[in-house]
């Protein structure tokens, strides 16, 4: 359970590009929450007016001085941030209300979760299907600073901190938890930036959000999770190798040419069968006493692996206090 934050004030952070016909929307309803002590707004080399627009509201304004991508603009953000929460928003998105900011706060703010995801509507049902493997990549979400700061500077580009962070709340945080929001919505790359350029940029998201699935999977893991991951492995090869030796033994009950015959009819009636022939040879030398010594040391051996990997996995899940299930409970949708 993360430790409940003392101070009740939250930072909103809203990385932009090139947004200035959208932004004015979502500052007007962060600038009349009272639950944020500042609003920071990072330009990342917008080529429009969003400067101008976002002028017009009482927030701070960072701009860097050329496009460095999202996950960089959430970083300069959390450095001029003062507060232990974060609250990271979109500059393009529709339906925000002080409800919903205050559904995904609260948790984080009460120490429940490091974070909570809020999970926009999708109006283009086609890509509801295209991103239905794509983890959780709401652009609204507050965590604390603390998670943030865990997570590695090789995920703080491009597409992939909002995996790492879902990753790292995950296996070393307090967990988190995501709803969705009906009325919450987003202008659609495509829509934006033309169907050639969208879709190139979709691409690019799922490549890296893949690539960082990959990497954190299989780096990033916490020992005993690993060590879970390789006894099951363990179990299950062990439990093909024990059927391997029971499948033997039976064989041995009617003996090797027996079995042979039964699955081989058709190709020991043809003339030129030979590799066949030859395996019914070895077949009619191998006695039933041969098989079953073999049976025995392949199921006594897998046996012994199967119980010891076992016996492993059960005291790890003693020893990590059945974390293993609570992870799937803390990322439940609430409801």
């Amino acid at each position: 359970m993360v430790r409940k934050i003392s101070s009740q004030k939250v930072t909103a952070i809203v990385p932009a590009y090139n947004e200035a016909e959208r932004i004015g929307g979502v500052l007007r309803v962060l600038s009349d929450h009272s639950v944020f002590s500042e609003i920071i707004v990072v330009d990342d080399g917008s080529s429009d007016v969003t400067q101008s627009v976002v002028a017009r509201y009482p927030v701070r304004y960072v701009r860097h001085t050329r496009n460095f991508g999202k996950a960089q603009a959430m970083e300069t953000g959390v450095r001029f941030a003062t507060s232990e929460v974060i609250f990271f928003c979109d500059a393009d998105i529709s339906g925000l209300t002080h409800a919903i900011i205050d559904e995904i706060v609260r948790p984080v703010l009460h120490g429940q979760v490091e974070m909570f995801i809020a999970m926009r509507n999708r109006k283009v049902y086609f890509l509801k299907t295209l991103v239905a493997f794509v983890p959780l990549l709401g652009g609204e979400r507050a965590l604390t600073r603390r998670l943030w700061q865990s997570v590695p500077e090789h995920y703080k580009k491009r597409f992939r901190i909002e995996t790492a962070l879902n990753f790292y709340a995950k296996y070393y945080g307090a967990g988190f938890r995501y709803k969705l929001f009906p009325g919450l919505s987003q202008s659609i790359k495509e829509r934006k930036y033309g169907i050639r350029i969208g879709l190139q940029q979709r691409m690019f998201l799922f490549y890296d959000v893949f690539v960082a699935i990959m990497r954190l999977q299989f780096t990033a893991l916490p020992k005993n999770m690993k060590t879970m991951r390789l006894m099951f492995g363990s179990l299950f090869w062990s439990f093909l190798g024990i059927a391997a030796g029971i499948i033997i033994l039976l064989v041995t009950n009617f003996g090797s040419e027996f079995w042979f015959v039964r699955f081989f009819s058709t190709q020991l009636r043809a003339i030129d069968s030979t590799v066949v022939q030859k395996l019914f040879s070895v077949a009619r030398q191998l006695g039933r006493q041969t098989l079953s010594v073999v049976g025995w040391m392949i199921l006594v051996t897998h046996g012994i692996v199967f119980l010891a990997s076992l016996q492993r996995l059960l005291f790890l899940l003693r020893s990590a206090g059945m974390r293993f299930i609570s992870l799937f409970t803390k990322a439940k949708i609430l409801r």
